[in-house]
Protein backbone atom coordinates (compact mmCIF):
# COMPACT_ATOMS: atom_id res chain seq x y z
CA UNK A 1 0.00 0.00 0.00
CA UNK A 2 1.30 3.47 -0.92
CA UNK A 3 1.63 5.64 2.19
CA UNK A 4 3.44 8.67 0.72
CA UNK A 5 3.30 10.35 -2.66
CA UNK A 6 6.03 12.83 -3.54
CA UNK A 7 5.28 15.34 -6.28
CA UNK A 8 7.61 17.51 -8.29
CA UNK A 9 6.21 21.02 -8.72
CA UNK A 10 6.98 22.91 -11.92
CA UNK A 11 5.87 21.05 -15.02
CA UNK A 12 4.09 18.41 -12.92
CA UNK A 13 1.31 20.12 -10.99
CA UNK A 14 0.85 22.57 -13.83
CA UNK A 15 1.92 22.04 -17.47
CA UNK A 16 5.21 22.99 -19.11
CA UNK A 17 3.13 24.95 -21.63
CA UNK A 18 2.01 27.34 -18.87
CA UNK A 19 3.18 30.92 -19.13
CA UNK A 20 4.62 30.52 -15.61
CA UNK A 21 6.82 27.62 -16.70
CA UNK A 22 7.97 29.53 -19.77
CA UNK A 23 8.73 32.62 -17.67
CA UNK A 24 10.59 30.52 -15.12
CA UNK A 25 12.69 28.86 -17.83
CA UNK A 26 13.57 32.24 -19.34
CA UNK A 27 14.40 33.62 -15.89
CA UNK A 28 16.74 30.69 -15.13
CA UNK A 29 18.46 31.08 -18.47
CA UNK A 30 18.86 34.86 -17.97
CA UNK A 31 20.29 34.40 -14.48
CA UNK A 32 22.96 32.02 -15.76
CA UNK A 33 23.76 34.35 -18.66
CA UNK A 34 24.12 37.30 -16.28
CA UNK A 35 26.29 35.33 -13.85
CA UNK A 36 28.60 34.14 -16.61
CA UNK A 37 28.70 37.54 -18.37
CA UNK A 38 27.99 36.07 -21.78
CA UNK A 39 26.17 37.62 -24.73
CA UNK A 40 23.20 35.90 -26.41
CA UNK A 41 25.23 34.46 -29.28
CA UNK A 42 27.87 32.77 -27.12
CA UNK A 43 25.46 31.74 -24.38
CA UNK A 44 23.02 29.68 -26.47
CA UNK A 45 25.34 26.80 -27.30
CA UNK A 46 27.09 27.02 -23.91
CA UNK A 47 23.76 26.71 -22.08
CA UNK A 48 22.84 23.55 -24.03
CA UNK A 49 26.24 22.01 -23.19
CA UNK A 50 25.80 22.98 -19.55
CA UNK A 51 22.35 21.35 -19.40
CA UNK A 52 23.77 18.13 -20.87
CA UNK A 53 26.62 18.07 -18.34
CA UNK A 54 24.47 19.13 -15.36
CA UNK A 55 20.86 17.90 -15.59
CA UNK A 56 19.58 20.29 -12.90
CA UNK A 57 20.31 24.00 -12.50
CA UNK A 58 21.51 23.42 -8.94
CA UNK A 59 24.12 20.92 -10.13
CA UNK A 60 25.37 23.53 -12.61
CA UNK A 61 25.41 26.20 -9.89
CA UNK A 62 27.48 23.95 -7.64
CA UNK A 63 29.89 22.99 -10.45
CA UNK A 64 30.39 26.64 -11.44
CA UNK A 65 30.75 27.86 -7.85
CA UNK A 66 27.74 30.19 -8.10
CA UNK A 67 25.33 31.20 -5.34
CA UNK A 68 22.18 29.14 -4.77
CA UNK A 69 20.69 32.00 -2.75
CA UNK A 70 21.21 34.41 -5.64
CA UNK A 71 19.72 31.87 -8.04
CA UNK A 72 16.58 31.42 -5.92
CA UNK A 73 16.20 35.15 -5.29
CA UNK A 74 16.63 36.17 -8.92
CA UNK A 75 15.34 33.25 -10.99
CA UNK A 76 12.26 32.59 -8.83
CA UNK A 77 11.88 35.70 -6.66
CA UNK A 78 10.61 37.83 -9.52
CA UNK A 79 7.97 35.33 -10.65
CA UNK A 80 4.34 35.83 -9.67
CA UNK A 81 2.54 32.48 -9.99
CA UNK A 82 -0.81 34.10 -9.22
CA UNK A 83 -0.56 36.04 -12.50
CA UNK A 84 -0.15 32.81 -14.50
CA UNK A 85 -2.16 30.16 -12.68
CA UNK A 86 -5.74 29.82 -11.46
CA UNK A 87 -7.18 27.50 -8.83
CA UNK A 88 -7.51 24.00 -10.27
CA UNK A 89 -10.57 22.37 -8.71
CA UNK A 90 -10.09 19.06 -10.54
CA UNK A 91 -6.50 18.82 -9.32
CA UNK A 92 -7.58 19.65 -5.76
CA UNK A 93 -10.28 16.98 -5.81
CA UNK A 94 -7.85 14.40 -7.19
CA UNK A 95 -5.26 15.23 -4.52
CA UNK A 96 -7.90 15.17 -1.77
CA UNK A 97 -8.92 11.71 -2.97
CA UNK A 98 -5.44 10.30 -2.44
CA UNK A 99 -5.27 8.71 1.00
CA UNK A 100 -1.48 8.75 1.25
CA UNK A 101 0.57 11.63 2.65
CA UNK A 102 1.48 14.09 -0.07
CA UNK A 103 4.75 16.04 -0.29
CA UNK A 104 6.40 18.48 -2.67
CA UNK A 105 10.11 18.09 -3.47
CA UNK A 106 11.38 20.86 -5.74
CA UNK A 107 14.65 22.51 -6.65
CA UNK A 108 12.95 25.92 -6.65
CA UNK A 109 12.72 28.24 -3.66
CA UNK A 110 10.25 27.64 -0.82
CA UNK A 111 8.54 30.96 -1.53
CA UNK A 112 8.00 30.03 -5.18
CA UNK A 113 6.70 26.57 -4.26
CA UNK A 114 4.23 27.90 -1.71
CA UNK A 115 3.04 30.64 -4.09
CA UNK A 116 2.43 28.05 -6.85
CA UNK A 117 0.45 25.83 -4.47
CA UNK A 118 -1.61 28.83 -3.30
CA UNK A 119 -2.27 29.98 -6.88
CA UNK A 120 -3.49 26.48 -7.79
CA UNK A 121 -5.62 26.35 -4.61
CA UNK A 122 -3.95 23.14 -3.42
CA UNK A 123 -1.61 24.21 -0.61
CA UNK A 124 -3.67 22.46 2.12
CA UNK A 125 -3.38 19.15 0.26
CA UNK A 126 0.30 18.73 1.14
CA UNK A 127 1.97 17.59 4.35
CA UNK A 128 5.27 19.24 3.50
CA UNK A 129 7.32 21.21 0.99
CA UNK A 130 10.97 20.18 0.82
CA UNK A 131 13.42 22.53 -0.91
CA UNK A 132 17.24 22.63 -0.95
CA UNK A 133 18.79 24.28 2.05
CA UNK A 134 15.96 23.51 4.45
CA UNK A 135 15.98 19.95 5.73
CA UNK A 136 17.80 18.76 2.63
CA UNK A 137 21.28 20.06 1.84
CA UNK A 138 22.39 18.17 -1.26
CA UNK A 139 21.63 18.61 -4.94
CA UNK A 140 20.01 15.17 -5.27
CA UNK A 141 16.27 14.78 -4.95
CA UNK A 142 16.92 11.18 -3.90
CA UNK A 143 18.26 12.53 -0.60
CA UNK A 144 15.03 14.48 -0.08
CA UNK A 145 12.98 11.35 -0.83
CA UNK A 146 15.05 9.43 1.73
CA UNK A 147 14.49 12.18 4.30
CA UNK A 148 10.72 11.89 3.82
CA UNK A 149 10.92 8.09 3.99
CA UNK A 150 12.87 8.14 7.26
CA UNK A 151 10.68 10.79 8.87
CA UNK A 152 7.53 8.86 7.96
CA UNK A 153 8.97 5.51 8.93
CA UNK A 154 7.99 4.08 5.55
CA UNK A 155 9.57 1.42 3.39
CA UNK A 156 10.70 2.47 -0.09
CA UNK A 157 7.98 0.33 -1.69
CA UNK A 158 5.36 2.31 0.28
CA UNK A 159 6.29 5.52 -1.55
CA UNK A 160 5.59 6.86 -5.03
CA UNK A 161 7.26 9.77 -6.86
CA UNK A 162 5.35 11.75 -9.50
CA UNK A 163 7.30 14.09 -11.77
CA UNK A 164 7.63 15.46 -15.27
CA UNK A 165 10.94 13.75 -16.04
Amino acid sequence: MIKAIIFDLDGTLYPRTSSLYLSMSASIRQWFQDQLGMDNIDFGSYFEQMKAAHPTPLEAIQALGLSTDSFHANAFGKLNPELHLVPDEKLRLMLDGLLAGKFIVTLSSRRHAVNVLKALGIEPCFSGVIVPGSEWNTMSKLDAYELIRRQGGWKSEEMCVVGDD
